[in-house]
């Protein structure tokens, strides 16, 4: 072999070496930094867990912290009337809830949903004034019911919701319940007739009874209870009771929702917990209708 053959040979043999050498620290380095990045992960898949375990409490609703539906217990139905004022209690410490007009049976287990933490509220006027309530547009629980006819009269005095027109004298409404956190006073007009109008059906109710009838409406309160919602439903083709007609179904409908309801009319239906319908349209199947008509607070 001459001088020149050896030396590159030599030449040869140390790139493989070299090479191989950085193969292996190549391979060392990933191999570390995959190591690395799945202790950075581990803390974030052990944490995400404990997030999602998190519910609300009533004392964190009342602080403001969570916004989440709260579960708790009926301790006591302080009032009853155009709202219905409750004690609940959880784990965590006892609340007024004020919600739209309802029945519902002592220890009873419910849940309430979109409410607002207010201040100095007064359910009736020249009633009890109550320094902190939520006020919860929801109410749902296996004995909640929407209350029989409860007669909407409201006063122009303090119990007047902030930015309402002023009202120069007592007048009676068609609903006056919650929505958004706010105290809503409404009268329903400009629902165009179906087949029947509410107040025909209920003034000659006999008449209907196991009929199958179609009638426009509003729903002015919704609740959820026994797997079912339940609608109060107006029309405007009267004032108080003549014109109010309540509807259960499996659809799912949002208060101010436009309906469009059939089904068949049952007569003197009791439900408990005070729930006592003289008309009621039973499991009925009805079109929600585009364009719902916004609320309008002013008589």
């Amino acid at each position: 072999m001459t001088p020149s053959s050896a030396i590159a040979r030599l030449g040869s043999g140390l790139l493989r070496t070299t090479a191989v050498a950085a193969c292996v620290v190549a391979v060392a380095a990933l191999t570390a930094g995959c190591g690395r990045s799945k202790q950075r992960e581990r803390p974030r898949d052990r944490e995400q867990p404990l997030q999602a375990d998190l519910g609300n409490t009533l004392v964190q609703a009342i602080t403001g912290k969570r916004s989440a539906p709260v579960t708790a217990q009926v301790v006591e139905i302080v009032e009853s009337g155009a709202f219905t004022v409750l004690r609940l209690a959880d784990e965590s410490t006892r609340a007024m809830v004020v919600t739209p007009a309802v029945s519902v049976a002592p220890d009873d287990s419910v849940t309430i949903r979109d409410f607002e933490v207010v201040r100095s509220f007064q359910a009736r006027p020249g009633g009890r004034r109550y320094d902190v309530v939520l006020l919860a547009a929801h109410i749902s629980g296996k004995s909640v019911r929407l209350r029989p006819f409860v007669e909407a009269v409201h006063d122009p005095g303090p119990g007047l919701p902030p930015g309402h027109p002023p009202l120069p004298e007592r007048a009676t409404v068609d609903v006056i319940t919650i929505r958004d956190g706010q105290v809503v006073i409404e009268t329903v007009t400009g629902i165009e007739k179906a087949d029947q109008a509410i107040v025909e059906i209920v003034g000659n109710r006999e008449a209907f009874r196991d009929r199958f009838v179609k009638v426009r409406g509003k729903a002015v309160q919704v609740v959820t209870s026994l797997g079912r919602t339940w609608v109060r439903l107006r029309d405007g083709s009267a004032r108080g009771e003549q014109g109010e007609l309540m509807v259960t179904t499996d659809v799912d409908v949002q208060a101010g929702d436009i309906l469009l309801v059939e089904g068949t009319i049952g007569i003197d239906r009791d439900y408990g917990v005070g729930a006592h319908y003289v008309a009621l349209l039973e499991a009925a199947t009805l079109t929600v209708e585009p364009g719902p008509q916004p609320f309008d607070p002013r008589l």
